[in-house]
Formats: structure tokens, C-alpha cells, sequence
């Protein structure tokens, strides 16, 4: 059963373009692309999980444009990603959208960046995964997070 698109999955493909342009280790994609975060998030009745999930990227989705690395980029995109990654695993138990979307994990990611976590998720529009917090240097590393996974 294909699940229904929702209000916030225009908003969760720019969140992934910040992911694809972060996998191709493009800085220059990355700065265009979070120009397209600034705009409003959706508002509507929703479960507290997802409130939840909004709330978070609400917070976290104002990221400067004007980074001059890859390892900052990355660095400043991690809270939103992790909050965007919730949010779809949140509404795809719900059956209540983003059902175009992949949520992945890398578990080496400690690595990836100074200050990374053990293990980093993201979101993608479409597959193969393609890791952001490597780029090409371990594009591939990383596994599907399933929401049936979850607790």
C-alpha cells in the first residue's frame, strides 16, 4: 500500500537535496540548497511524535549558507537530519505520509567529522543510499532504518 503524500514532504525533499548534495561532497550544492530550508515549516494537527519531529526541525533548520567546509557543513546539518529522519520514521508509522523517503544510518560515522556521533542517520528521496557524512570517501556505508525497527 503506497502511503499518502503530506504537507511536509516537499519540505522533507529539500532536507534530502541537503543530503545528496552533502553525498557528492559539493559544497557549492550544499549552500544552494539549504537557501530552500528557510521557508516556513507546514503547521497542522498532528500526533505529538510528530510535533515532536517538527519541533526539532524548526529549530534546527536555519543552516548558514556561508560554511566554508565540508566538515561544518556536515556538522551543522546533523541536528536537522536526525530530526528529519525521525520525523518521516514517525509519519510512516502512521501511515500518514512520507512514504517517498528513506531513512539510513551510518554506524561509523564518529569518524565523519569532529564532534560526529557513533552512529548518524539521513534521509533520501530515492535509492542507493549515498552516505553524506563520508561523500565518496565511504559513500556506501550505512543500512536502511525500518520503522517496523523501531520501538
Amino acid at each position: 500500500a503506497k502511503i499518502p503524500s503530506h504537507p511536509l514532504d516537499a519540505y522533507l525533499a529539500v532536507v534530502a537535496s541537503v543530503s545528496e548534495a552533502l553525498a557528492a561532497d559539493d559544497l557549492a550544492a550544499y549552500q544552494s540548497a539549504v537557501e530552500g530550508l528557510h521557508v516556513p515549516l507546514p503547521q497542522e494537527s498532528a500526533s505529538m511524535e510528530i510535533q515532536g519531529a517538527v519541533a526539532a526541525m524548526e529549530k534546527t533548520r536555519h543552516l548558514n549558507a556561508k560554511v566554508t567546509s565540508l566538515d561544518e557543513a556536515r556538522a551543522a546539518y546533523l541536528p536537522l537530519s536526525e530530526a528529519a529522519s525521525e520525523l518521516v520514521l514517525a509519519l510512516q508509522k502512521e501511515r500518514s505520509g512520507a512514504g517517498e523517503f528513506f531513512v539510513f544510518a551510518c554506524p561509523m560515522s564518529e569518524s565523519a567529522f569532529p564532534g560526529a556521533p557513533a552512529k548518524a542517520r539521513w534521509i533520501q528521496k530515492k535509492e542507493p543510499l549515498q552516505n553524506p557524512w563520508f561523500g565518496a570517501a565511504m559513500i556506501e556505508c550505512g543500512a536502511p532504518v525500518l520503522v517496523e525497527a523501531r520501538p
